[in-house]
């Protein structure tokens, strides 16, 4: 006899190349529908559980019982979104392997993911035109003793240290007339952070998100943004310098308006102190 094969791919969206660094697992049905995404993993008859990584090249596993199980995504490769369904698939006795509507092959089941991606848009806050020429990144982060999270910062720069996307590169860039699409960061919290400002432009402070596991951009608060997309926003210099000239001008007005009444109470004070008569 034969022992009954199956084989499991885990690949991106697009392509057919293996995609690494999934934790997957593979349950009966019974205990899947008892358990859900918390169900224990079953064992071939040689006592083998199957639970794996994915790696360079399909994973294999000979000896399964026939019967219905699910294969379950545990986490998802570093900035993919993870697979939130279950893959059913069933053995019979001649040890064909069935799943659902999908055709197996060679007994190989393809599981594929969709990577993380949202929209940074870097804009005019007067306008809310897309503004060319900053210098943006999306750095790491790490939480401090005191619970706040913070920049994760090159030693020896004291810059703040860009995160790689799952295609190798750093997540730094320089805005264009259009929003940027990012791709790749995998879950986890970030700052967003302006480098450099467009000449003219005073620098825009930093903002703090969250990408979760299924994709979702959330906010310093845990509240999701529309349409997945962060906006940073950057002021004129001149428009700064105007408002600040506008704020010296009420204070001086507001201090030539104090001296003018002070003067006037003392002087009125002096002027009664002179009219008491003396006894």
């Amino acid at each position: 006899n034969t022992k009954n094969n199956i084989k499991i791919s885990k690949r991106a969206a697009t392509g057919d190349a293996e995609v690494r660094g999934a934790k997957l697992k593979i349950c009966t049905a019974a205990t899947y529908k008892d358990k859900k995404e918390n169900c224990d993993p079953a064992k071939t008859i040689s006592d083998i559980e199957m639970s794996w990584t994915s790696g360079t090249s399909p994973v294999e596993f000979n000896g399964l019982a026939k019967g219905d199980y699910y294969i379950v995504e545990i986490t998802p490769p570093n900035g993919y979104k993870i697979a939130t369904t279950a893959t059913p698939f069933t053995i019979n006795a001649a040890g064909e392997v069935s799943s659902g509507s999908q055709t197996v092959k060679d007994n190989l089941i393809v599981i594929k993911n969709k990577m993380n991606s949202f929209t940074v848009s870097k804009t005019d806050i007067a306008t809310s035109k897309e503004l060319p020429g900053a210098t943006i990144s999306i750095c790491n982060t790490y939480t401090d003793e005191n619970g706040k999270v913070k920049t994760l910062d090159d030693q020896y720069t004291n810059e703040c240290i860009p995160v790689i996307l799952s295609d190798g590169k750093e997540a730094t860039w320089t805005s264009t007339d259009k929003p940027k699409e990012i791709s790749g960061l995998p879950a986890g919290t970030y700052y967003l952070v302006e480098k450099i400002a467009p000449k003219g432009y005073s620098t825009a402070e930093s903002i703090i998100f969250t990408i979760k596991s299924d994709g979702t951009l959330t906010d310093k608060d845990g509240k999701s943004l529309a349409n997945n997309k962060l906006v940073m926003q950057d002021k004129k210099i001149d428009e700064l310098k105007t408002g600040m000239g506008r704020l010296y001008i009420v204070l001086t007005i507001f201090v030539v308006v104090i001296a003018l009444g002070g003067t006037t109470y003392y002087f009125t004070i002096k002027k009664n102190q002179q009219l008491i008569p003396l006894k």
